[in-house]
C-alpha cells in the first residue's frame, strides 16, 4: 500500500491556507487528498478555517463565532500571501467543488470549542452525507469526544484521533474511541511503536511534514498517509521510492 499524500489545508506552502485556490492547486499537482478545517460561524453555517479567530489568516480581527458566515466572507483570507485575493470558503462550496473531483480524498478536521461538539456533528455530518463524500472522508479532531460522537452518528465513517503528544496504550485507547487512525505530530512515535500499531491495523498519518528526509522516512515506515504543505515534493519522493 502506497502512502497517500494529503495537502495540508490545501497547497498551503504556496497559496493561502484553507482557500479554494489552495485546494485547486493541490488537485492540480496530483495530491491524493486534501486536509481542511471546519467550524461553525455565528449563524451555525460550517466554514473552512483553522484558527478559532480570524486574526492570523484574514484582514479582520475577532472570533470566528462572533461573525455570521456572510460576514466572514467579506474579509480577505490571504494570510501570508497578501497579493493573492482570497476569502474564507463555506463548507458547502468546497463540497460542491469536490463533486467534480471524485478521486480526491478528504480529511475533515472538526474544530471549535467543547460547547460546539454536538452542533458540529449535527450540521457537518449530514452535509457530508448529502454530498456523497463520506466513503472517501476521514474525520479527525484533537477533541476526542467529538470523534466518539461522529462514530456514534455513523460507525462506517473512518475517524482519526489527532495528538500533539506521545500517548501510552494507543491501540486500546483508539478502540475506546472506535477510531481507525492516529494522526500524530512528529516526532512523537518511535519506528518500533509505529510498526506495532500498524501490525494491529491502526492507520498512521503523521503531520505536518515538509522536510524531504522526514517525508521519505515515514513513507518507508509504511504510514497510510502523510500531511504536507508541499504535496508536489512528497509526490516526487514517493515516485522515486517506487522505482
Amino acid at each position: 500500500m502506497k502512502t497517500e499524500i494529503y495537502a495540508h489545508r490545501g497547497l498551503s506552502g504556496l497559496f493561502p491556507e484553507n482557500t479554494m485556490t489552495a485546494f485547486q492547486k493541490a488537485a492540480d499537482v496530483g495530491a491524493d487528498g486534501i486536509e481542511f478545517d471546519v467550524q461553525l460561524a455565528k449563524d451555525g453555517v460550517p466554514v473552512v478555517i483553522h484558527d478559532l479567530t480570524i486574526n492570523r489568516t484574514t484582514n479582520g480581527q475577532g472570533a470566528v463565532k462572533s461573525y455570521t458566515s456572510r460576514e466572514l466572507q467579506r474579509f480577505t483570507a490571504s494570510g501570508k500571501f497578501p497579493r493573492i485575493n482570497e476569502r474564507i470558503p463555506l463548507l458547502e462550496e468546497l463540497l460542491e467543488w469536490l463533486q467534480t473531483r471524485p478521486h480526491l480524498k478528504l480529511n475533515v478536521e472538526l474544530k471549535g470549542g467543547v460547547d460546539d461538539r454536538a452542533a458540529a456533528c449535527e450540521v457537518v455530518m449530514p452535509m457530508l452525507q448529502s454530498f456523497g463524500v463520506l466513503p472517501r472522508t476521514v474525520v479527525s479532531s484533537f477533541d476526542h469526544p467529538t470523534i466518539k460522537t461522529v462514530k456514534e452518528w455513523d460507525e462506517r465513517i473512518e475517524t482519526a484521533a489527532l495528538t500533539m503528544n506521545a500517548l501510552y496504550g494507543v491501540s486500546n485507547y483508539l478502540k475506546t474511541l472506535r477510531a481507525e487512525a492516529l494522526h500524530f505530530h512528529v516526532p512523537t512515535l518511535l519506528k518500533s511503536e509505529a510498526e506495532a500499531l500498524m501490525a494491529e491495523g491502526v492507520l498512521l498519518r503523521p503531520f505536518t511534514i515538509n522536510d524531504s528526509a522526514q517525508l521519505k522516512r515515514y513513507m518507508q515506515w509504511g504510514c497510510a498517509g502523510i500531511f504536507t504543505d508541499y504535496p508536489q515534493k512528497a509526490l516526487t519522493i514517493r515516485s522515486e521510492l517506487e522505482v
